[in-house]
C-alpha cells in the first residue's frame, strides 16, 4: 500500500471509536475533555493540539536540573506518560502545563522560573519500554489528552513531536519538531533488556523531548520519544504504540489498587525498580487485606533488606516461612538478612536448607559461597561458587565472587580467569575490567593486565583508568608511552582527584621516570606520593629510596629505607655486587617470607635439577591460613627466572644474586622486591 493511499484510507476511517481491547479506554473516554476529531491538522494546529496535550518535567537536583516531556493519555484519570529514564529513581516527580497569554502560547522558559508545578506520582515504570505511568493531583482545564492510534506508523509517514527544552531553542520552551519514519521494529531495550518495538525517524530530538508524544499528521500518538544518537545524524529513537499498549495493560490496574493481589504486583514491581519505600507500603496495604499471603511478608521483608534494615527484615521472613515453610526464595532471603546481621551459622544453615530444598538452582550455592568467603573460609567459597556457575545460566557475579576468593587464595591466574568471564558477560562494568587487570598483574600476565586496563579506559576514560594503562604500560617495560600516559593523567586531574588516585600517579610516574634515569624528576614525583599519603606508604619510600642510591644521595636513600622498616618493610637488603648462580647451585629449596596487602605471605619453592619445581605459599591474614600449593617446569636466564606452573600459568621474574645463597626476586603485583634464602 502506497504512502498516499495509506493517508486516504487512514483519513477515512478517522471518525472511528480508537478503543484499547487490552486496557483500560483513555484519551476520548471522557468526551468533554478528549481531544477534538480531527482529520488532518496544519503544522500550527498541530503544535497547539501537542501543547495542550503536554507538560514539562522538571526535576531539581543537587547538580542541576534534568528536563523531561509527559502527555496526557488519559485526563479523566489524570494519567500522563513519560519515559521511566525521566524518573528514574524518584516516586513523585513535578509538572509544569504550558500556559497562555492574550490566547498566545508563553514560549520564555524564564516566565515558567517560579511555577511550582503538578505533584505527579510514579504510579508504575518498565525498564525495558522505558516507560513510566504518572498520576497526577490535578490537570489544568485547557489540557486534553492525546488519542493513542490504532496501530503503528509506517516509514515514511510524516511525524510532530514536542519538548521542554529543544535544540536551538535558546532559552525557549515548548519547541516544535517534525520529521519522517524511517524503521519500524524490534530492538535493544533500555539497560540492555529484552528487545522492544521502536519506530526510528530523523526528528532531531534532545533530551528535553524525553517522554514526549510523537503524533501523526493527524494528531495521534504513534510513539513515545525515548532516545537519540549522538554519533549519527538525525536519527532518534521513540517506543511504538504496540508496546505503550502492552505497558498500560499491565500498569493500568496498579494506578487505584483495591485487592492484596493488585497491591502485591504494584509492591513487587515497585521493588523491582529499587523503589523500596513505596514498595514496603504496598506490601503493607496487601498484608492489611490479607494477612495469610507469605508473598506480602517475604517481598516485603527484601525490601527492608534493600533498605538496610535487616533486622526489621528478618521479622518479616521469619512470619513468611510460618506461612510457607518448604519456600526456596524466602530461605534463601533470611539467609541473606542472616548474614548482613552478622549470624554466619544462620545463614549457613539457611542457604543449606534452600540447596536441600531445590538444589538444581544455583542461587543458594552462590550466597552459601559469600557466607563462606566472609567467614574467611576461601576454599568453601570458591567450591560453592564453582557450583553455583555450574548449576545456572552463565551470570556475570558469580565468576567476579569466585574471582575474588581465588585471589585471596594466591591464585592469580584463575582469578583472571574468571574476571575475564564476568567482564565477557558484562562488558559495560568497568570494575570487572580493572579487576582483570590487576589479577593479570598477580600472575605476571603483564600484557593480558594492559589490554583489560586499555578496556577499562574505553568504557570510562577517566583519568583514574587511564593512569591504570600507564602502569601495565611500564609492566610491559615501555615506560616512554607509560610516561606520556600518566602526564595525560595528571593534565586531566588538574586542581582536582582524591588523594588516593593522584598518589598512583606520582607514585608511578616516579618510578617511570627512575627507569628513564630522570632522577631529580622521579624524586620530586615520590616525595610528592609519600607527602600525599602523609607519610605512611612503605613502598613509596622504599622506591624513593632506590631512586636516591642511583643518583647518589646515599645518606636520603638509608633514611628513606629505615623509614620505610619502621613502617613495617622486611626487605631491605645491604648492597653488594650481583654474583652469577649457576643452574647447579640453582637447584634446592629457597624460602621467603615477606608482607602484602593480603597478609603476610610464607613462599617455599623447591628447584629439581630435571627443570621441575614444586612450590607452596602460606597466607596468613585475619587469623586465617590458607596454603597454596602447586608444580611446573622452570627456566633460568640471564636475570631473569620463567616459571610455568598448572595454577598460576607462566610467570617470569627479575632475579638479582647477592650470593650463592641469597636472591632478590622482583614482584611486580605488589610493587616490591623480596629476598629468598637457600635453605641448607
Amino acid at each position: 500500500m502506497t504512502h498516499t493511499i495509506r493517508k486516504l484510507f487512514a483519513a477515512a476511517l478517522l471518525g472511528s471509536t480508537c478503543l484499547l481491547p487490552t486496557a483500560p479506554a483513555f484519551a476520548d473516554n471522557a468526551p468533554a475533555t478528549a481531544a477534538p476529531a480531527v482529520r488532518t491538522m496544519t503544522a500550527r494546529q498541530l503544535h497547539d493540539h501537542l501543547a495542550k496535550g503536554s507538560g514539562w518535567v522538571r526535576i531539581k537536583t543537587e547538580t542541576g536540573t534534568i528536563n523531561g516531556t509527559a502527555w496526557i493519555v488519559d485526563k479523566g484519570r489524570k494519567w500522563m506518560i513519560t519515559n521511566a529514564h525521566v524518573v528514574d529513581g524518584r516516586d513523585a516527580v513535578q509538572v509544569i502545563f504550558p500556559e497562555w497569554k492574550d490566547g498566545k502560547l508563553v514560549r520564555e522558559e524564564s516566565a515558567y522560573a517560579a511555577v511550582a508545578g503538578v505533584k505527579a506520582t510514579v504510579i508504575d515504570r518498565d525498564e525495558s519500554r522505558d516507560l513510566a505511568l504518572l498520576l497526577l493531583e490535578s490537570l489544568p482545564e485547557t489540557g486534553h489528552g492525546l488519542k493513542v492510534a490504532d496501530a503503528e506508523p509506517e516509514e515514511g509517514d510524516s511525524v510532530r513531536t514536542i519538548g521542554g527544552f529543544t535544540l536551538g531553542g535558546e532559552g525557549l520552551v515548548w519547541g516544535a519538531v517534525r520529521g519522517e519514519v524511517r524503521t519500524v521494529g524490534p530492538v535493544q531495550g533500555w539497560k540492555g533488556g529484552a528487545k522492544v518495538r521502536k519506530v526510528s525517524t530523523d526528528a532531531p530530538i534532545n533530551g528535553g523531548n524525553s517522554g514526549g508524544p510523537l503524533v501523526s499528521d493527524a494528531g495521534e500518538v504513534v510513539g513515545v520519544n525515548a532516545s537519540y544518537q549522538t554519533n549519527a545524524r538525525n536519527v532518534s529513537h521513540h517506543i511504538s504504540t504496540d508496546e505503550l499498549k502492552g505497558f498500560l495493560k499491565v500498569a493500568g490496574p496498579l494506578a487505584e489498587p483495591t485487592t492484596a493481589e493488585q497491591f502485591l504486583l504494584r509492591g513487587t514491581r515497585r521493588l523491582a525498580a529499587a523503589r523500596n519505600e513505596a514498595a514496603i507500603r504496598d506490601f503493607s496495604a496487601a498484608i492489611k487485606k490479607d494477612d495469610n499471603l507469605a508473598a506480602s511478608y517475604h517481598l516485603r521483608g527484601k525490601a527492608f533488606l534493600y533498605s538496610g534494615d535487616a533486622g526489621t527484615a528478618l521479622d518479616d521472613l521469619n512470619t513468611a516461612l510460618k506461612l510457607d515453610a518448604g519456600n526456596y526464595d524466602v530461605h534463601v532471603s533470611r539467609g541473606k538478612a542472616h548474614l548482613a546481621l552478622k549470624k554466619g551459622d544462620e545463614a549457613q544453615a539457611d542457604f543449606a536448607a534452600a540447596i536441600r530444598i531445590d538444589p538444581s538452582q544455583a542461587l543458594a550455592y552462590n550466597e552459601r559461597g559469600v557466607a563462606h568467603f566472609r567467614g574467611g573460609k576461601f576454599e568453601a567459597a570458591v567450591v560453592d561458587f564453582t557450583r553455583a556457575i555450574e548449576k545456572g545460566n552463565p551470570i556475570a557475579l558469580y565468576h567476579a565472587n569466585r574471582a575474588e576468593a581465588n585471589a585471596n587464595l594466591g591464585r592469580h591466574g584463575a582469578s583472571a580467569e574468571d574476571w575475564a568471564k564476568a567482564s565477557d558477560l558484562a562488558p559495560k562494568n568497568v570494575h570487572y575490567a580493572v579487576s582483570c587487570g590487576w589479577a593479570c598483574v598477580g600472575a605476571g600476565r603483564f600484557d593480558a593486565a594492559l589490554h583489560a586496563f586499555r578496556y577499562a579506559a574505553k568504557l570510562d576514560p577517566s583519568p583514574r583508568n587511564t593512569v591504570l594503562v600507564a602502569i601495565g604500560l611500564r609492566l610491559c617495560g615501555d615506560y616512554k608511552s607509560a610516561l606520556k600516559t600518566v602526564d595525560e593523567s595528571l593534565a586531566k586531574y588538574g586542581d582536582g582527584g582524591q588523594s588516593d588516585e593522584l598518589f598512583t600517579a606520582y607514585y608511578n610516574r616516579g618510578i617511570i621516570r627512575s627507569a628513564l634515569k630522570n632522577h631529580k624528576p622521579a624524586l620530586d614525583d615520590l616525595t610528592k606520593a609519600i607527602e600525599l599519603t602523609d607519610a605512611k606508604n612503605l613502598y613509596a619510600f622504599v622506591e624513593r629510596a632506590k631512586a636516591n642510591k642511583v643518583a647518589g644521595n646515599d645518606d636520603a636513600a638509608d633514611a628513606d629505607f629505615a623509614a620505610a622498616k619502621k613502617l613495617g618493610w622486611k626487605s631491605a637488603q645491604p648492597e653488594s655486587a650481583p654474583v652469577a648462580v649457576s643452574a647447579d647451585a640453582f637447584v634446592g629449596t629457597w624460602k621467603s617470607t615477606f608482607d602484602t596487602k593480603m597478609g603476610k605471605v610464607t613462599q617455599v619453592l623447591t628447584f629439581k635439577d630435571d627443570g621441575t619445581w614444586i612450590g607452596t605459599a602460606t597466607t596468613v591474614a585475619d587469623g586465617h591460613t590458607d596454603v597454596l600449593k602447586d608444580v611446573g617446569t622452570y627456566k633460568l636466564g640471564d636475570g631473569e627466572l620463567t616459571l610455568v606452573g598448572t595454577i598460576t600459568r607462566t610467570v617470569t621474574r627479575k632475579i638479582v644474586a647477592r650470593d650463592t645463597r641469597t636472591m632478590e626476586v622482583e614482584l611486580k603485583e605488589i610493587e616490591a622486591t623480596v629476598t629468598f634464602t637457600k635453605a641448607k
